[in-house]
């Protein structure tokens, strides 16, 4: 008689692990609505696509440069543009972009551009 009692406490508390085990796990961020703001692409570092069967709207959320998100229309022009425009820099660079900071250039831009242009024309005057 007791065999049972046993195993259907164990059962219990099994279940109670497990259930508090799955409430600790990761949680899944959705947005709630869209967004009206559009990212210029050279700002967009990432992408995903948030379906509806998991958060109550269809989104596509991007991750800017600058670390933050913002949750756009997937039936946007400037959206499909811009999915585009990553996946197409993954594939150059063979895997996943960059997510967090910004995209490092190896140009550099001239300086004392303006200063020269200063001594060149009070040479010319001399």
């Amino acid at each position: 008689m007791r065999l049972p009692t046993v195993a259907a406490a164990l059962a219990c508390l099994v279940a109670l692990v497990a259930r508090a085990c799955a409430a600790s796990g990761p949680t899944l961020s959705c947005c709630l609505s869209v967004s009206d703001t559009v990212v210029p692409r050279r700002r967009v570092s990432d992408y995903r696509v948030q379906n509806a069967a998991l958060c109550p709207v269809r989104t596509v959320v991007f991750l800017t440069t600058s670390g933050k998100t913002v949750c756009s229309d997937p039936e946007k022009k400037w959206v499909k543009r811009a999915i585009r425009w990553v996946n197409n820099k993954r594939a150059k660079m063979g895997g996943s972009l960059q997510t967090t900071g910004r995209p490092k250039t190896n140009r550099e831009k001239p300086r004392n551009k303006g200063k020269k242009r200063m001594r060149q024309r009070k040479q010319k005057t001399n």
